[in-house]
């Protein structure tokens, strides 16, 4: 038996990992557990921005698709 995996994507906001993220919600890209953005505090503004934007494309496709899609390990 094999240990349990976590997929984790490390989320800087930024072109690259907004569109993985954008891609595992839709169910592109299956098998994302978690995205992390580690708030440095150093960011900019447009970062912040750019960050709150995707977290509302995600909660309300989330409300949209209550499957849960890009959350394949979620515990009920």
């Amino acid at each position: 038996m094999s240990a349990p995996t976590l997929q984790v994507l490390s989320l800087g906001a930024g072109v690259q990992s907004t569109c993985l993220l954008l891609m595992a919600a839709e169910d592109h890209l299956p098998g994302l557990d978690v995205a992390i953005f580690a708030d440095t505090g150093w960011e900019s503004s447009r970062t912040y921005e750019s960050s709150l934007r995707i977290n509302v494309h995600i909660v309300s496709w989330r409300r949209s698709d209550p499957s849960g899609a890009c959350s394949s390990h979620e515990s009920g």
